[in-house]
């Protein structure tokens, strides 16, 4: 059997089946509280993925028609629906012959997923999914060249409605057009046959329903950055540190220690990296103090000694979590985020669970100044990774009933943080941004192309009222910016695989005119990239990070201000779980290869 389409094994656009199913609609509390609504991951009108951002080109979906023609009116299979009368009447049509329709997908890879759509003048009809009573479920009997017979049994049906902007995959009774998706053929097919239940026949007996191959759009973006700067480096970034245009660089070759990459002992100060006392005064004016950060902890990583009990860095003969090294030689810095161990019913308090809240601060050259970055690391993801509905403890937070928090912030990325602004619901305007990245888990119950592994994305939500009006990205839907969108294939990242994500941020232009010509000291011409093994998996522009004139308070003791232009302070490496629930499943994340730099980087050379 050919693979899947998509470039490659190990994207979510290169999975097995097309939409992940679920097993029911809801989990019940055991302790009293409300129920899971579990209908989050499957096809929408809008979406392939209801969660991962991924896009239909056209909506209501993509499909092509039995002469090749894109959104074509060729059916690939038809059936009439006149065999009951009534309203509420079910009536099972089998035989209905898809051979030509099977072979293409065995033949020619396709995934076996169809659209259902009603003929030219037919009257409304609905068709039985995996959860109709008494009724069997949609199946495709298929006979294989070899003589042998096989049942290709339904995964999904899925309403496909316009006016609904969430999945729908567990109703009983689904109108249509609906998505439709069945197991595939493994031996070349001979013939087959569709066996479907259409649940009523609403308005008079003339009807025709219409099968038709769905054809999302496929991530085809080409692979770039291979004459980025890693290309003028050596083997595995061997000397990339040197290249002009690198700002920094951590290698975990074999042999190196965390002390090389962490900043330990006095360097690290008391843990308060945001004390505006620990860094050289010259950054609000001052003078030059070298005994001062950023000059005593440059290229290392800061955070608080309690932030570090999970972190180590391992060599490429690790065992554990999974791990295998992305090339001989070369170890990673691995971060593990514990299962918090509340029991079901627990109190959780109001926190998350942190596993990385780390810093790496610019030159003094640059800090506060850099308007543009690259940020290149490799990130493997460490296993078991396999959730499920027994992930989703049930706690308590002041006495009320919580579902476990399955997702929250990670990944390297840039960042201004300050005492008054940038973080938690803070970020933008005069005062101080970050950009982390969102992860979720799905804990849908069957297997699917959203099971082991995660959905990454953009954590833009902090960008609200500090921000200005229209560039308040906290409300919009988290799949605008997850990374899928750009046909799928950023739309997950599995365990037991290395990835290589760089990003690129063009923060937006301050003290210039703006387009609309209004006086406002900020123009909305920032950028925000996302490359996944070299593939644009993510692209926005015209945003707004920054505004001024910057919040000047007086100093405080413990604090931070503003500095500078707003513009890029440090790397931010943040990994934690939550909101304001604790993690309830044992985690861990290795990652290599990390440099910034101000022009594209693109990946290591030496690799197998």
């Amino acid at each position: 059997m050919p693979g899947p389409p998509g470039p490659t094994a190990g994207y979510r656009n290169g999975s097995q089946y097309l939409f992940q199913p679920i097993g029911a609609a809801k989990y019940e509390s055991a302790i009293g509280g409300a129920a899971f609504a579990a209908d989050l991951w499957g096809p929408t009108h809008v979406y392939v993925d209801g969660y991962t951002g991924w896009t239909w080109a056209n909506k209501g979906g993509d499909w092509i028609d039995s002469a090749g023609v894109k959104q074509g009116p060729s059916a690939w299979a038809s059936f009439a629906a006149n065999s009951a009368n009534g309203e509420g009447v079910a009536f099972r049509y089998t035989g209905v012959d898809v051979t030509a329709l099977l072979q293409h997908c065995q033949v020619n890879s396709k995934w076996c997923a169809f659209i259902l759509r009603l003929g030219p003048n037919s009257r409304p009809r609905g068709v039985g999914t995996l959860f109709t009573s008494n009724q069997l479920p949609p199946s495709i009997t298929v006979t294989y060249t070899d003589a042998s017979v096989a049942t290709l049994a339904c995964r999904i049906v899925a309403q496909n409605s316009g006016s609904s902007a969430i999945p729908a995959t567990v109703l009983q009774n689904t109108n249509l057009p609906a998505f439709i998706e069945f197991e595939r053929p493994t031996k070349p097919v001979s013939s087959a046959t569709l066996s479907i239940t259409v649940t009523n026949h609403f308005g008079g007996p003339s009807s025709t329903i219409n099968l038709f191959l769905l054809d999302p759009p496929i991530n085809g973006e080409p692979v770039t950055g291979l004459t980025g700067l890693a290309a003028s480096a050596g083997a595995l970034d061997a000397g990339i540190a040197s290249v002009a245009g690198v700002i920094g660089a951590q290698r975990y070759v074999d042999g190196s220690v965390l002390s090389d990459f962490v900043a330990t002992g006095a360097a690290q100060g008391n843990g308060n990296y945001d004390s505006e006392a620990f860094f050289s005064p010259e950054f609000w004016g001052g003078a030059v103090d070298t005994s001062k950060w950023p000059y005593t902890v440059t290229g290392k990583w800061l955070t608080s000694p309690g932030l570090m009990t999970g972190w180590s860095v391992v060599s490429s003969n690790y065992a554990g979590d999974g791990f295998a090294p992305l090339a001989p030689g070369l170890g990673a810095l691995r971060v593990v985020m514990p299962d918090s161990g509340l029991a079901v019913g627990a109190e959780a308090g109001y926190a998350g669970t942190g596993a990385a809240s780390a810093k790496i601060f610019m030159p003094p050259a640059q800090m506060g100044l850099l308007d543009r970055i690259f940020v290149r690391y490799y990130l493997r993801l460490g296993s078991p990774y396999r959730r499920s509905p027994a992930s989703l403890r049930e706690v308590r937070q002041g006495g009320a009933v919580k579902w476990a928090a399955m997702g929250g912030k990670c990944g390297i990325t840039p960042s201004h943080t300050t005492s008054d602004g940038g973080f938690s619901g803070s970020s933008g305007g005069k005062f101080g941004w970050q950009l982390r990245h969102a992860w979720y888990d799905c804990e849908a119950e069957p297997d699917g192309p959203l099971k082991n592994g995660l959905i990454p994305g953009w954590h833009l939500y902090d960008f609200l009222n500090a921000n200005p009006a229209g560039h308040r990205y906290g409300g919009e839907s988290q799949r605008v910016h997850n990374w899928g969108q750009i046909g799928g294939l950023g739309g997950m990242l599995y365990a037991d695989r290395w990835y290589m994500i760089e990003t690129e941020l063009k923060l937006n232009s301050v003290n210039a005119p703006s387009v609309a010509g209004d006086g406002q000291n900020w123009t909305p011409d920032g950028e925000l990239r996302t490359w996944i093994d070299g593939r644009l998996v993510y692209q926005r522009t015209g945003l707004v990070f920054r505004s001024t004139p910057i919040n000047n308070p007086a100093p405080v003791p413990g604090r931070m201000r503003p500095m500078r232009e707003l513009g890029v302070k440090d790397l931010l490496f943040n990994w934690y779980n939550g909101g304001t629930l604790p993690n309830m499943v044992d985690r861990s994340i290795f990652t290599t290869g990390l440099v910034w730099a101000t022009s594209r980087i693109g990946p290591m050379k030496g690799l197998a």
